[in-house]
């Protein structure tokens, strides 16, 4: 069998603010094309389109994702270009969300808390002064 690849996948309309990421996997790496076709039910039921594939290693993805799931989720591969969601007419496959504000994935988030603390920190001690 294939070893299984991780990729994340970048649904937006060019707004950071309103993006939406998820996480797929699969034998081989989809074009944007293909990924558009092969989220083509996501993609409609999140109101965004697919704009960018990334490919994450697999701690990468476990740290970001819900992995609770992971065995429900399509697998892409271009010999099929399809997956679960492809298989299951009517029905969008589950995939791993991020639970982070849409855009900023687990990791990026948990870069972002210390610099806001150190921020507040010195923004607290400067106004102490005054």
């Amino acid at each position: 069998m294939p070893k299984i690849q991780y990729f994340e996948i970048e649904f937006s309309d060019g707004n950071d603010r309103t993006a939406e990421w998820i996480c797929i996997r699969g034998t081989d790496e989809p074009t944007l094309e293909e990924a558009r076709e092969f989220l083509k039910k996501d993609s409609e039921a999140i109101g965004l389109p697919v704009a960018g594939v990334y490919p994450i290693d697999e701690a990468y993805a476990r740290a970001c994702y819900d992995f609770d799931n992971e065995a429900l989720w399509p697998v892409f591969s271009k010999e099929t270009k399809s997956g679960g969601a492809m298989k299951q007419p009517g029905k969008t496959a589950e995939r791993a969300h991020s639970a982070n504000k849409p855009g900023l994935s687990r990791a990026v988030k948990a870069l972002l808390v210390p610099v806001a603390a150190s921020l507040a920190f010195i923004w607290l001690g400067r106004a102490q002064k005054q």
